[in-house]
């Protein structure tokens, strides 16, 4: 069996070695059409025995790619863009999928295009498409762009090998758009495709992702939503993409959730295998504090993630953020042994997941001794590797676990510069003098304004006036006017949060009592109290909520809720569970479409055993939320 790689070319001589280098293995021979290389194409080409034959651009990529199957010999053809590649692992096991397909009588492989973002250095999307197919007279290209393979005289059969091959396509990274100009040339090709075929689905998709490419979004979304007006694609895949740009650009465009909700619901009906709805459902119902229903979306996608081979989607690259999501939302409704086996499940993905190992160690150190988090995180990361206990130090750091930041920076020789974290280290064990010299030292070096902060705050925490009056002599205005807490003085409000916000991390309640009439003259009471609740300092976050609501006079209702609703938690995390039900009541006749208010009277009322008062509130928010699986499932418990 002899297999013919082929391939069209354009100054493609970035590209082109990679590409040939993944088939050079597999093939008996390498076609390369050129249209009018003026770089090194060619030439890289026949560096690797490629057969090179001239094609006078014609404005017709079918037309290019036929040609250059006229030209091949062998029993199958593998057919790449200059800018894809097969992954390794495919190298391996092309010749024994063609065997297969070849016992199937299949005319067509299906593999799957994995797109890669070279900036970013990350996956984005993957589709399936056929690659691989017969060399048979039958079977051609058609379509001047954005070409596809049929039987012109006869069906052609297809075999699925996306689970067994890849093919890395780096086409639409940033940088190669902005080359390419890849938006402006298709819609050219395109609009002249629709002057002769209108009213067709496959080619409105195009001109859609054309559009988008060129990030024009309303006219991206005006085609996208002809795709589904028409309605006579016939490209395995379009719909469910096309659904996916539709979602997206109503995101970017800023459409109302309940829109965006809506169509989110007529994509899952009409393509319910696509796990990338769920997750876009779920990451909507979390920015709306639905966290139950932003579980169930996520999980639900969560499930489909393995079933959707057959369609274009980007879970595949979404799983580890869904995992801290779900973590962060298990968390939040107190569910701790879940939050932290989806923490876990992030890192297994990626153990280089910053947000997820940094929301795991919170955890443990609200809960775990360092003893026992250093046995569990020897179970993911290896002490002998310096990226990986680097990492670990990094993360302990912004956790402040001082035992378990020490642990790991002794696991490291002194060759590794680590000024930054010995001043982090100082600081967290309350050597403020040497933590203030350090931060000072390194503002001066980078210019961190989060060094001048810790800098001032160790100075503050030390008790020493000529340590003050060194560190402030030496910082900018901005930063010394922090010094004072006269209510008359004027301040810089966010570097005066950040102080606050050292205050609060660090636990030093009596600097930030001090500066309680500075937050009080410059009306800062509510970012405080938002800053104690987002640390979990519940009993402070109420008494400063609690001024505030006394001062504030000018509040809308849907804001005074929200700010009840954490009044209620905080009461609830207090034990003053009564209390936070009488909140929660007051919340929700102020404003009965927050949703948050009827779960958490739902959480309340689940931890009393109250079934009734939670039948009760279920109904009430059913009647309001009728879309909430959280609320229906509560009503169907309630009711067995």
């Amino acid at each position: 069996m002899k297999i013919s790689a082929c391939v069209i070319t354009k100054n493609e001589e970035n590209n082109l070695p990679q590409c040939l280098n993944s088939v050079i293995s597999l093939a008996s021979e390498i076609v390369v059409v050129d249209t009018g290389s003026t770089d090194r194409t060619v030439e890289i080409a026949k560096e690797y025995g490629a057969k090179v034959f001239h094609f006078t651009w014609i404005d017709d990529f079918a037309a290019a790619k036929n040609y250059a199957i006229s030209q091949a010999a062998g029993d199958w053809i593998v057919f790449l863009d200059a800018d894809e590649y097969f992954s390794e692992e495919s190298i391996t096991r092309l010749p024994h999928v063609i065997e297969k397909a070849n016992k199937e009588n299949a005319d067509l492989i299906i593999g799957l295009i994995s797109h890669y973002d070279k900036e970013s250095k990350k996956m984005f999307l993957t589709s399936p498409q056929a690659r691989i197919f017969r060399n048979d007279p039958n079977i051609q290209y058609v379509g001047a762009i954005h070409e596809r393979l049929v039987g012109k005289e006869k069906k052609v059969i297809s075999y699925d090998a996306s689970t067994e091959i890849t093919i890395i396509h780096t086409g639409y990274s940033p940088d190669v758009l902005r080359d390419k100009r890849k938006s402006e040339r298709n819609l050219e090709l395109l609009f002249k495709e629709w002057e002769k075929s209108p009213n067709r689905s496959d080619l409105a998709f195009y001109i859609s992702e054309a559009y988008l490419v060129g990030d024009k979004l309303e006219e991206g979304l005006t085609y996208a939503k002809k795709v589904l007006q028409f309605k006579n694609a016939t490209l395995q895949g379009l719909y469910e993409k096309n659904y996916l740009n539709i979602i997206r650009c109503m995101i970017k465009l800023e459409y109302s959730p309940s829109d965006i909700l809506k169509t989110i619901d007529e994509a899952i009906l009409a393509c319910p295998t696509v796990p990338d709805y769920h997750f876009f459902q779920g990451d909507i119902f979390r920015q709306q504090h639905r966290f139950h229903d932003a579980i169930y979306a996520f999980q639900k996608g969560l499930g489909k993630v393995s079933q959707n081979l057959s369609s274009p989607t980007i879970a595949f690259f979404s799983i580890g953020t869904v995992y801290v999501l779900l973590g962060q939302l298990y968390y939040y409704l107190l569910e701790v042994p879940t939050s932290v086996e989806c923490f876990v499940n992030a890192l297994r993905i990626n153990k280089y997941d910053y947000a997820a190992l940094k929301n795991l160690i919170d955890l443990f150190t609200r809960y775990e001794t360092t003893e026992h988090t250093i046995q569990f995180l020897t179970k993911l990361y290896d002490e002998e590797n310096w990226k990986d206990v680097l990492m670990l130090v990094s993360v302990s750091a912004d956790a402040r676990n001082t035992e378990l930041m020490e642990y790991y920076m002794k696991k490291l020789p002194d060759s590794v510069e680590l000024q930054d974290k010995h001043a982090h280290l100082s600081y967290l064990k309350g050597d403020y003098q040497a933590a203030a010299n350090s931060y000072l030292q390194l503002y001066k070096q980078t210019g961190d304004e989060d060094c001048a902060i810790k800098a001032l705050a160790a100075a503050q925490y030390s008790d020493s006036p000529e340590l003050q009056e060194c560190i402030y002599s030496q910082l900018p205005q901005t930063y010394r006017q922090m010094v004072s807490t006269a209510a008359e003085d004027e301040i810089n409000t966010p570097v005066f949060l950040q102080v606050i916000y050292e205050h609060i991390k660090m636990k030093q309640w009596e600097k930030l009592l001090d500066c309680a009439d500075v937050i009080e003259k410059n009306g800062l009471l509510g970012e405080v109290a938002e800053l104690l609740y987002q640390n979990e300092e519940y009993r402070f976050a109420l008494d400063f909520y609690d001024i505030y609501l006394q001062n504030a006079t000018e509040l809308q209702n849907e804001q005074l809720a929200k700010i009840l609703v954490k009044v209620a938690k905080c009461l609830y995390m207090n034990n003053e569970t009564n209390t936070a039900l009488k909140v929660l009541e007051d919340a929700q006749e102020l404003n009965p479409y927050n949703y948050a208010v009827y779960e958490h009277q739902l959480v309340i009322q689940r931890k009393l055993q109250d079934s009734i008062g939670a039948q009760q509130t279920a109904r009430s928010a059913l009647a309001i939320f009728p879309d909430s699986e959280f609320l229906k499932m509560t009503c169907r418990m309630v009711y067995h």
